[in-house]
């Protein structure tokens, strides 16, 4: 009381807390006239590749022993994917921790971060431009329209649906002129796109190429021409 005051504002502890513990507090504290604590805060456990963490089992890491060798971003980024709004608990696989910093973190923002520095260094002196042309400043104006709505997602706890908005904006940035190039590619060597359609977040693109060794006959001179009137159709009408 000496150095919190008779009533202090967030009272935090475990889920195996709860009872008796917590709720005796609270009986003697408002026996007592006073609330002890505004909010009353209960996480749950933390498990080490499913398992109790345990001192004498040796499943147990101390904070400082994984200090000395990684990031503590790394693992609030790891945890934050697991956190949701409800009381749960959250587990440190450590392979799993592996595989989602290296998928998420660096193979996908610091992939932005590494594409972009490189050329931009190689083809515009290492300066950004100043001002975005009209398609950039567009897809730009919307990852920001949609990375807003984390604000909301924070707010709420929901911890684990503000890293998949973000992860996906990740997605599109490092997609971002990618479907154009691939496009371009396919019709240098000579394929017909007969579609184009989202699936699960990707586009999705048919395709018939031309044979590695087509006959030589007259019906196969009519089928490039029927194919580049097709494609010429299909570039009309997704121009």
């Amino acid at each position: 009381m000496k150095a919190l005051g008779e009533t202090f504002d967030i009272h935090a502890g475990g889920v195996d807390l709860i009872f008796p513990h917590h709720e005796n507090e609270i009986a003697q504290a408002r026996g007592a006239g006073d609330d002890f604590a505004n909010y009353w805060l209960h996480n749950g456990w933390v498990t080490l590749a499913g398992e109790k963490m345990s001192k004498s089992r040796g499943t147990f890491i101390e904070a400082r022993t994984y200090l000395n060798h990684l990031d503590p971003d790394y693992l609030r980024y790891f945890f934050a994917t697991q956190l949701g709004p409800m009381l749960a608990d959250v587990d440190l696989d450590m392979k799993a921790f592996e595989d989602r910093v290296n998928s998420h973190l660096v193979g996908k923002w610091v992939n932005i971060a590494s594409r972009c520095a490189g050329f931009v260094h190689k083809s515009f002196g290492g300066k950004l431009a100043a001002q975005l042309p009209a398609s950039e400043s567009a897809a730009y104006a919307a990852a920001a329209q949609k990375l807003s709505a984390c604000v909301a997602l924070y707010e709420a706890r929901d911890y684990a649906a503000a890293m998949r908005l973000v992860i996906e904006v990740a997605d599109e940035a490092n997609a971002y002129g990618i479907v154009d190039q691939v496009l371009a590619a396919l019709q240098a060597v000579d394929c017909l796109i007969f579609e184009q359609k989202p699936h699960h977040g990707q586009t999705v693109v048919q395709t018939h190429c031309r044979p590695a060794a087509p006959g030589r006959n007259r019906g196969w001179r009519r089928h490039v021409a029927r194919r580049d009137r097709a494609w010429h159709g299909h570039r009309q009408e997704h121009a």
